[in-house]
């Protein structure tokens, strides 16, 4: 009777472990004797549904996949897992006698086992020659080095002048060597940090050091601590893997200045109306998405960044040399053509990749120092000539009679001429721009026997305006621009109303 009721209680057991550490297994859709073969064609089945590339919103399901896979293809971590669950995984072995699973957010613990050796009952036992179930195999500890990786040294006299700095995003570690979650998630965080290298600055603090400080900002170890730019409010990282959840989040805090491109016509716009260097970016992977905000943060007073997706198969196609793993950046000046140097955004050249798009700035400013050119909506609402424009805008209004043609071909070489100064010359044909011409109290109007152009002298920032009196040459144009921008002419007209350019190719 009393051998009848162990091995019940053993088959009690046996059934309870199945049943509660059978999660990783059942997130796979394979059978707890699936081979290795077996787990990794069905992590990637389940990938290609899942992964946040594809199936946008699927994240956190893909984060639990991802680590179900993780530990089921390492045969060590396998066994512990069999042995012990979850709870065995982060504590190198289950407590005594209390048996513990994590079910969504917490921990369920289900009953204990007071005064019950279930070694002691397996070891009566064989199983096939075996040992039986009793004793799980301990894990051991990952040693806690930041040698030779991008983590920097943080201490507390440097920290808060470190958050008044931030460039992109500061992440901060807190941790101890001696602590046994920071020895088993250390790997993983190494590796997902290293991701983004250059990117963000990851600093760490050693709270056996700096104990007094640590307990004064965190509330754990380990602790991650974001600082982003333009503000002072911490965000705390507050999941338990280091690994693809905190991708997930680094993400979603890093800030961005990008323009996702949707549509031709959006990329046509972009690629030909820009008041500054502007780069096109194909996004395969959502890694190199994360990276490519950093970089338009990086150079945001300079450069605008724009991205296409790569399943946005309509728009690929468009570009030459489109094939790409992660990310490739386009700087590109015609839309008709796409020609243009392009460069591939890995995970080891952010630096060389920041250095591109400096060079490419360069490129365009002095491709564009004296260029004179239509003043379009896009440039308008871009902010060329508009409220916040500091610099002089010579505007010359147009209405397509032939005498304008001498002055039009003129004002090219006269505008090459002050591309040192801080102004720029522009023209509008106004009979069909009633409304930008009407704020200057000029007609859209010109009768055919009469020359109605004008040059306008506008400052953006101020508001007001001068219009030319004398009579369009180059000569007196030259006089008037200088007269200006020396302070002889004043600008003392303002606004009628604000400016507006109608964009007519919405209409086709």
């Amino acid at each position: 009777m009393y051998i009848i009721l162990r091995l019940y209680l053993i088959i009690i057991y046996l059934d309870f472990v199945v049943k509660v550490y059978c999660d990783y297994y059942s997130l796979l859709g394979v059978k707890r004797n699936a081979t290795e073969r077996d787990i990794e064609k069905a992590f990637r089945k389940k990938a290609k549904k899942l992964h946040p590339d594809v199936n946008p919103g699927k994240e956190e399901e893909f984060a639990k996949v991802s680590n179900a896979y993780e530990t089921l293809k390492d045969p060590s971590k396998r066994r512990i897992y069999d042995q012990y669950g979850e709870e065995g995984l982060k504590s190198d072995g289950p407590q005594p006698r209390s048996y513990t699973h994590y079910y969504g957010d917490g921990p369920q613990t289900f009953f204990t086992f007071e005064g019950f050796d279930f070694d002691d009952v397996f070891s009566q036992f064989s199983f096939g020659g075996g040992q039986g179930r009793g004793h799980g195999e301990r894990g051991s500890r990952t040693q806690v080095t930041f040698e030779d990786t991008i983590v920097e040294e943080m201490i507390p006299k440097d920290y808060n002048e470190s958050i008044r700095n931030v460039r992109v995003l500061n992440l901060y570690y807190f941790y101890s060597a001696n602590n046994r979650t920071c020895s088993n998630i250390h790997k993983g965080f190494i590796e997902t940090v290293t991701k983004f290298k250059g990117a963000i600055n990851i600093y760490r603090i050693n709270c056996e050091k700096y104990n007094n400080f640590c307990q004064r900002n965190t509330r754990s170890i380990p602790q991650l601590i974001a600082y982003v730019t333009n503000s002072s409010d911490p965000l705390v990282f507050d999941k338990e893997d280091y690994t693809m959840k905190l991708e997930i989040w680094l993400n979603k805090i890093i800030p961005s200045e990008l323009i996702e491109i949707k549509d031709l016509k959006h990329l046509q716009t972009f690629i030909e109306n820009q008041t500054m260097s502007h780069v096109v970016c194909i996004v395969k992977k959502s890694l190199f998405l994360t990276i490519l905000k950093s970089l338009s943060v990086y150079v945001k007073s300079k450069i605008k960044i724009g991205y296409v997706r790569a399943s946005n198969k309509e728009l690929v196609n468009h570009f030459k040399r489109n094939r790409t793993e992660g990310a490739k950046l386009y700087y590109l000046q015609d839309f008709d053509t796409m020609e243009g140097k392009s460069i591939e955004l890995t995970l080891d050249n952010f630096s060389d990749v920041l250095l591109w798009l400096n060079l490419k700035q360069n490129e365009f400013k002095k491709m564009n120092l004296g260029k004179y050119k239509e003043l379009t909506s896009s440039l308008l609402e871009a902010g060329e000539c508009g409220p916040k424009d500091n610099q002089f805008c010579f505007i010359f209004i147009k209405y397509g009679n032939r005498v304008e043609y001498t002055l039009h071909k003129e004002l090219s070489n006269i505008s090459k001429k002050y591309s040192q100064d801080s102004v720029k010359i522009r023209y509008i044909n106004a009979t069909n721009q009633h409304k930008f011409v009407s704020a200057f109290g000029l007609s859209s109007r010109c009768p055919a026997s009469e020359v109605c152009s004008k040059l306008v002298a506008y400052r953006g920032k101020r508001g007001r305006f001068k219009i030319m009196e004398t009579s369009l040459n180059q000569e007196n144009v030259e006089k008037f621009i200088d007269d200006v921008i020396t302070n002889l002419v004043t600008l003392n007209r303002p606004l009628l109303h604000d400016l507006k350019i109608i964009d007519y190719s919405d209409e086709f």
